[in-house]
């Protein structure tokens, strides 16, 4: 069987873990996208005093510093997104070479939080074999994400 390092089992695990909240994020990061979109919709044009409308002209004016900033936590957002779907496409990728059992196992485990008997009853295998499952698809998602240099070598393969 092959086993991977535990700098990277640890790195995979935070991964894992954080695979929900990447899911979180975007969701959130949209949905305050879409409200600053419509706040710039019905947005205002300028400051009304009395009966004039003042058109902002000067880099000093609010309006400037409002639309300045909406525009700047905008990019933030939209930064947000694409950090956060790059991070979840990887990991969605990623979970696709496993086999089903692999996967249940692994996402129940990391991303979901369950206890072994948990997991257990629900797929309706023993601890060990849960376990076993967890091990073998740890370590082709290691593989797939970090590549050969995440392999444990094991010191009775290595032949001087």
């Amino acid at each position: 069987m092959t086993r991977i390092k535990p700098a990277f089992y640890k790195r995979l695990c935070r991964s894992l873990e954080e695979y929900t909240l990447h899911g979180h994020a975007i969701r959130d990061a949209q949905e305050k996208l879409d409200e600053l979109e419509r706040e710039v919709e019905t947005g205002v044009a300028g400051i009304d005093y009395g009966k004039d409308i003042v058109q902002s002209s000067g880099t000093d004016s609010i309006i400037e510093r409002i639309a300045i900033s909406r525009a700047e936590l905008a990019a933030w957002y939209e930064h947000r997104i694409r950090s956060s779907k790059a991070a979840h496409d990887l990991m969605t990728k990623a979970l696709g070479i496993l086999t089903k059992e692999e996967q249940a196992v692994v996402v129940m485990k990391h991303c979901r939080r369950f206890y072994w008997n948990e997991i257990a009853e629900e797929l309706g295998y023993s601890d060990r074999q849960c376990r076993r499952l967890r091990n073998a698809g740890m370590a082709k998602l290691a593989l797939y994400i970090y590549g050969e240099q995440a392999r444990e070598i094991d010191p009775r393969e290595v032949r001087t």
